[in-house]
């Protein structure tokens, strides 16, 4: 049983990425991601994962400490919100999937250093590269072609560069479109991809290889995510890359990098993407990084931000219903492609459940974050400072996002990204650093 328990949580971090789904509700006529709940193929995994693990501990899946407890005070204050909630709809399928999204939570952080234990996280590290490798197969495929390639099934985004609402540069007069890969946004793109790039430098600098082929591949798997990277566009993700470079080479005692030969093929590998990629599309790279408002980006997240302010303002205490910011503005904004939440989740949270909800989520934040980083300090296992170190390094760069853009709260694949992160790093406690 608990191997079937195991094949599936493999089998829901492979297709982690995949927007493959079933519309299940739309609400307000017109279609809207934001107004809509669907069901997706990785829930069947989770479910079915979490179902055996609740069968196997006989129910005792939940652990009452702090961190729980501030989650569940989150949890709850947001379904008290529904009473102010304009589309109970709407509300009722947000607070399910945060509620799946917690038992998700409380299942990576009870069983991922279990994984670590018996030598089974670096096969998880690996099928989560593995599916990035598949992403940047189509990212590539869509670069080139510069539309989506067909794979509607997989739920493909409907890309090309006349759709309206499609990211894209421009530049004379020419629109490129940026790769999205089988995500719904090429920033989530960029954001898994990233996590992948990270977990290459795990293998690099934690695992010992006994063979030529295996000390290769996790090289060459970083080279081709980088790759995927760039495809996407993202600034953000790709300035993140760069601070990995730069605390390779200037932060050694804190960063991954203690075997010398091995970080300085990481470090040729990250110039030679840099170099390379940056003198093919130097044009369509110095264009995206000094054109700050391109595709109206900057204008319309002041906007979103001005609306949220007003809606907290006016709605302090429980908000205006979770899940209800699209919803609730749905009639204000010029353009269908403006409908869209807020490119800040703190402010977004915040207006959908009140300044409460927003100082519970930060504090769930600041709980799990600074356990962590005790737990690092602490640890004298160096393979278990470095993969902390890494996680707890790709956790801050998703919240920090969070700033200026959504994806890691609205968004399926970002959600489960968050709280896969925030589960491995949660795991990490006094107790178990002294196995």
């Amino acid at each position: 049983m608990q191997k079937i328990e195991r094949i599936l949580f493999y089998l829901l971090i492979f297709f982690l990425p995949f927007g493959t789904r079933m519309v299940l509700k739309s609400w307000g006529g017109e279609f809207n991601e934001w107004n809509s709940a669907f069901f997706y193929l990785n829930d069947v995994f989770l479910l079915a994962t979490v179902f055996l693990w609740a069968l196997r501990v006989r129910g005792k899946i939940l652990e009452f400490d702090i961190v729980n407890v501030v989650l569940l005070f989150f949890l709850l204050w947001n379904l008290l919100s529904i009473i102010v909630s304009e589309n109970y709809g709407i509300s009722i399928y947000r607070l399910i999937k945060f509620f799946e999204l917690t038992v998700f939570f409380w299942y990576v952080r009870g069983n991922i250093y279990q994984y670590y234990k018996t030598s089974k996280l670096e096969k998880i590290i690996w099928i989560i590269i593995a599916s990035g490798l598949v992403q940047v197969v189509v990212a590539g495929w869509q670069f080139i072609n510069q539309r989506a390639i067909g794979l509607i099934v997989l739920d493909e985004s409907p890309i090309a560069p006349d759709v309206a609402g499609v990211a894209k540069l421009a530049e004379e007069g020419v629109k490129i479109v940026r790769s999205y890969g089988l995500l719904p946004h090429p920033n989530i793109l960029g954001a898994f991809l990233l996590l992948g790039v990270a977990l290459c430098l795990i293998l690099v600098f934690i695992y010992k290889r006994s063979n030529f082929l295996n000390n290769i591949l996790p090289l060459v798997s970083l080279a081709i995510l980088m790759l995927g990277i760039f495809f996407s566009f993202s600034r953000y993700i790709i300035l993140s890359l760069l601070l990995m470079l730069i605390m390779l080479i200037i932060l050694p005692n804190i960063s991954l990098a203690t075997k010398g030969w091995n970080k300085v093929k990481v470090i040729s590998i990250y110039l030679f993407a840099f170099l390379s990629f940056g003198l093919v599309f130097k044009t369509e790279l110095f264009s995206r990084f000094t054109t700050i408002n391109q595709g109206y980006g900057l204008s319309s997240r002041i906007l979103y931000n001005q609306v949220a302010e007003q809606l907290i303002l006016a709605h302090p205490l429980l908000g205006v219903g979770v899940g209800n910011y699209v919803w609730t503005v749905r009639n204000s904004m010029q353009y269908a492609w403006q409908v869209q939440p807020v490119h800040n989740i703190f402010l977004l949270i915040a207006s959908e459940g009140g300044v409460i909800a927003g100082i519970l989520f930060i504090g769930l934040l600041y709980l799990i974050l600074s356990r962590g980083l005790r737990y690092v300090i602490k640890t004298k296992e160096e393979g278990t400072f470095k993969l902390f170190n890494i996680i707890i390094f790709v956790t801050v760069i998703l919240i920090t996002g969070g700033l200026f853009d959504h994806y890691i709260w609205t968004i399926w694949q970002g959600q489960l990204m968050l709280w896969l992160c925030l589960g491995i790093i949660s795991a990490s406690t006094e107790e178990r650093a002294e196995v």
